[in-house]
């Protein structure tokens, strides 16, 4: 999931490189034709195999809450479906930013609700580091620095994938 996502970014940015500017947000893809397509299928596939990881994986081994993270997918999938133009611009960033509020909740109560202190630790982390980010970004210059707030979602949203996937958590040890 994590792999497919980069390559999608590095794919969007390979063909449009001038996107890249701290002041452009990653949703601005959906206006070409040339990313349009690969933007839309790209991050359903990213959320059909988050949806697996939830479902699959991680409620087989911690204790998760599953409605918050499909609320979340819920909230992404909007933020696609949408056309991004004038009046679908604002619904979707209000799906984008419902999708990583839901996402990051998710994980916070994950924290909680899970007795691993690496489990805890990891998510408390990568929770801390998105608000320290968007305090960041708000002191830098306000929403003019959207790329590196939405990099930030994406980076610590997925270490905490990647760090969660990889420690071989035995059911038997969590509550």
């Amino acid at each position: 999931m994590i792999l497919v996502e980069w390559l999608l970014i590095a794919g969007l940015y390979l063909i449009r490189p001038k996107q890249l500017t701290i002041k452009t947000p990653i949703s601005d893809f959906l206006i070409f034709n040339s990313t349009h397509f690969l933007f839309i299928a790209g991050f359903v596939a990213v959320a059909i195999l988050f949806y697996v990881f939830i479902h699959k994986y991680l409620n087989e081994v911690l204790i998760v809450p599953v409605k918050i993270f499909d609320l979340s997918l819920f909230f992404l999938i909007i933020a696609l479906a949408v056309p991004y133009g004038t009046w679908g611009y604002t619904i979707h960033t209000i799906g984008a930013s419902l999708f990583a509020a839901c996402f990051f909740l998710g994980v916070f109560i994950i924290g909680l609700k899970n007795k691993l202190a690496y489990v805890r630790n990891v998510s408390y982390l990568s929770v801390i580091l998105l608000i320290l980010t968007l305090f960041l970004t708000v002191v830098l210059e306000g929403v003019q620095v959207l790329l590196l707030f939405e990099f930030s979602i994406g980076v610590f949203g997925q270490a905490w994938i990647f760090l969660i996937s990889i420690y071989h958590l035995d059911k038997r040890i969590c509550p």
